[in-house]
Order: structure tokens, then sequence, then C-alpha cells
């Protein structure tokens, strides 16, 4: 009866040691390997995200562009797939940053920063635009512009509509969303 007990007592000290072991790899793993960015910049990298995410805006402002009116070069010479790349690596490390207790938010001035290019490319193609048709550049216009560019870069509205559309129902001048 002794060696029962004895028996019993090793085979779950060893069932208990084959789990602590198993879960201090998992924690080693996840600690080391699967709490960096870098480990997910290199997935991103070799599974073509990066160009699968490119593709795959190129092709809404492909689909977009009969309807806005806004030619896909406005926003292809701007947006190329090293600046797809670095606006998802800047996600990335400010999601992580997040996770660690070193950010508030996850929002990013940083992408702000770099959609700028964006915004001057659109404003300068409106600007264009509105000279075409010899169209009045005043406070109005440019409040229409700045609503515009908000739509056109968060949304993909139609920019025909903003020179004639940009007030609601009661004749109010959006508010800028930028």
């Amino acid at each position: 009866m002794y060696k029962l007990r004895n028996y019993i007592l090793c085979v779950f000290t060893a069932i208990l040691l084959f789990f602590a072991a198993f879960a201090a790899e998992g924690a080693f793993v996840l600690k080391f390997y699967a709490l960096e960015p870098a480990t997910y910049k290199h997935i991103l990298l070799v599974s073509g995200s990066y160009d699968k995410a490119y593709n795959e805006i190129k092709k809404q402002f492909e689909n977009e562009e009969n309807a806005t009116g806004i030619p896909v070069s406005v926003y292809t010479d701007t947006i190329t797939p090293d600046y797809v790349s670095s606006l998802i690596d800047d996600q990335i490390d400010l999601a992580f940053e997040r996770i660690n207790g070193n950010a508030q938010t996850v929002e990013s001035s940083a992408s702000d920063e770099k959609l700028s290019d964006l915004r001057t490319a659109l404003e300068k193609f409106f600007d264009d635009y509105a000279k075409s048709i010899n169209y009045t550049r005043d406070d109005a216009y440019y409040e229409k512009n700045r609503f515009c560019l908000c739509l056109s870069i968060r949304k993909n509205s139609r920019y025909s509509r903003c020179f004639s559309d940009a007030q609601d129902r009661e004749g109010r001048i959006y508010e800028s969303c930028c």
C-alpha cells in the first residue's frame, strides 16, 4: 500500500512538472517572440501583406475614380508601397507601445504628418480643378475645399459635389473634420 501511494504521488508530480515546463516555455515564447513588433513586421513582409495592402488601396482608388473624378495618379504619386508599409509599421509600433503601457492611445500623429503629402496633392488637384472651371476661390471655396479634403482622405467622397453640395439641409457649411 505504501508503494502505491508513492507511485501516485510520483505520477501526479511528473504531470504537474510537465505542465509547468510547458507553461514556462509558452511564457518564454510569448515574452521574447510573440510580443515583439519585429516578429509581426517580419511575418507581414514574408506573407506579402504590405504589397497586398497597397494593391487593395490602389484598387479602391481605381474603383472610385469614376465616382469621385479624382485621378488615381493623384493618390498613387503620393502613396507608394514603401509609404504604406511605413504607415503599417508605425501602427504596429504604436500598438505594442500601448500594450506595454508606454502610450496612452494607438492614434498616430506620425500618420497625420505622413498624410500631409497626400493632403497637399489633393489641394493642388482641387485648385487646378477650380481654375479649370473658373470657380472663384474665396473663403467659402477654402471651407468647402477643407471639407472635401477630409472626405477624400477619410471617406473618399465625390469631389464634384463638394463645390455645390458642401452644405447641410439647413444651408450651413459643414464643419471641417480634418
